[in-house]
């Protein structure tokens, strides 16, 4: 697997792919905490449309990115909470603006794991 920006090394696991070692290491962590019991239904990169959204994000090639795709999304069983989840080491001013939609018009904030 190659490089992404900011040179994070891709790295797959289980046929899941992520885009560093650092959202990887969460990934196993949270596999850890769901076998424990303290967290249920734990997905990868869950997507969500922004189509709704008047506001168009975009990419560096200039194309309109309207889906936000979180690392990790599962359910907090002592809080019984949906917790979205995803792990930053730069959190470029394209990705704070899709975070933002998201919570919006979901009503649900982002856990930024750094």
């Amino acid at each position: 697997m190659g490089r992404n920006k900011f040179g994070a090394k891709k790295v797959q696991i289980g046929g899941i792919s992520f885009d560093s070692k650092r959202e990887a290491a969460r990934y196993q962590s949270l596999l850890l905490l769901e076998r424990a019991g303290e967290i249920r239904n734990l997905r990868p990169h869950p997507k969500y449309p922004l189509a709704n959204c008047h506001v168009a994000v975009k990419t560096k090639g200039g194309k309109s990115n309207r889906v936000y795709t979180a690392d990790a999304e599962y359910l907090d069983v002592a809080t019984h909470e949906l917790v979205t989840e995803d792990v930053k080491g730069v959190l470029t001013e394209a990705a704070a603006l899709r975070i933002a939609v998201f919570e919006a018009i979901y009503s649900r904030k982002v856990k930024i794991i750094k």
